[in-house]
């Protein structure tokens, strides 16, 4: 029911109700006791380890079939429901039909539907773009098509696909208080993915999938892979999945290529801090060549361009509308332990801020609708 006696403001339905509580991102990386933490990864593990024996011919989202006598509510796999696909479907309804839900036979037809899902998210117009930005934009979902291709392996790109959650955050876990798994909840977009995109979680050490090579996260994933190489010993699905989940995989370029394509909003900025490769060449010095080689009127800058001037006509619309929000200036960043402590705050509102210009669009489609003659 939606009133005022509904804290949500939202209709919904209870389906089921699982004892416990999301994991606690920022108590959980400030030391619960190791035996509590080793018991989470080794569970979390399991539930990773019964997912990948599930392998199917294609990628999609699972569906109920139409009911028969020989199989009674058989499952199948339909085409991909995506969070990505859903938001850009909301966002700009003309790609409903440009880019409709589909199912994939191959490892690189899901990659570039996800490239495309990129680009023309990326289209969608964002105030304040800078022409640096904008170049970055430009730059990073080009060059994202070469890593495509190098990071397919040919010999997993028609299969196995494996079924995944697809949005297994740290808030899905559900868990009681000695860390240990009771639940996992939100499988609405669970669906079929590539075997090489079937990866482990990137928030074992809270940090954003930006700093996927980083330290901590690092050091994380070493602690979380140790355990996983024990229980291989035991274990022939663990031991399918250490096979897989090597202890370098963290610098293999699958891995973040897996988490950039799924992500939209952090795809570019993974692209610049991880998958971009690090050598003589800074990445500001590579899109300063790039561009002088298209030239002033080549089609990468006219596109950097366009994204600039859309940007500059979307700000004087929400300016006129009242719906501008002027940029702040971040506060000095606290030292590591702060940051950990305030983490899932700067999540909250980062999801807030999403929501905001979620409803900023809705606003302006709604203006732009009592416009038209």
């Amino acid at each position: 029911m939606v009133d005022d006696r509904n804290p949500l403001g939202l209709a919904y339905l209870i389906l089921d109700f699982i004892d416990g509580q999301s994991v606690d991102i920022s108590a959980f990386v400030h030391g619960p006791p190791q035996d509590q933490r080793n018991t989470f990864y080794s569970q979390l593990i399991d539930v990773f380890a019964q997912l990948r024996q599930l392998e199917f011919d294609v990628a999609g989202s699972l569906t109920p079939s139409s009911v028969s006598e020989d199989e009674p509510g058989a499952v199948v796999v339909g085409p991909l429901l995506s969070i990505g696909l859903n938001q850009l479907h909301k966002d700009d309804p003309d790609t409903v039909t440009a880019l409709p839900p589909a199912r994939f036979h191959s490892t690189i037809d899901f990659a570039f539907h996800h490239l495309q899902l990129l680009r023309r998210s990326n289209e969608l117009p964002e105030e304040d773009i800078t022409l640096k930005f904008a170049q970055k934009i430009v730059f990073a979902l080009h060059h994202m098509e070469g890593t495509i291709v190098r990071a397919t392996d040919p010999c997993l790109n028609h299969g196995p696909f494996v079924l995944a959650h697809s949005d297994l955050r740290w808030s899905n876990i559900i868990v009681d208080e000695n860390l240990n798994i009771r639940g996992i909840i939100d499988w609405e977009w669970a669906g079929t993915v590539p075997r090489q995109m079937f990866v482990p979680p990137t928030w074992l050490a809270a940090r954003e999938a930006t700093a996927l090579t980083g330290d901590a996260n690092l050091k994380e994933y070493a602690r979380f892979h140790a355990i996983l190489t024990r229980k291989a010993a035991e274990s022939a699905a663990c031991r399918l999945l250490a096979e897989e989940w090597g202890p370098d995989l963290p610098h293999s370029l699958a891995y973040p290529l897996a988490v950039a394509l799924r992500h939209p909003m952090q795809a570019v900025d993974i692209f610049s801090s991880v998958i971009y490769p690090k050598g003589k060449q800074s990445l500001d010095e590579a899109i300063h060549h790039f561009f002088v080689e298209d030239g002033d009127n080549g089609p990468f800058a006219l596109q950097a361009q366009r994204y600039v001037e859309e940007s500059e006509e979307y700000k004087s619309y929400l300016q006129q509308n009242g719906l501008y929000i002027e940029p702040q200036r971040p506060p000095t960043p606290p030292g590591i332990r702060e940051m950990r402590k305030t983490l899932e705050k700067l999540e909250s509102e980062r999801e807030a801020r999403e929501l905001g210009s979620k409803e900023r669009r809705a606003r302006v489609a709604a203006l732009l609708r009592h416009d038209e003659p």
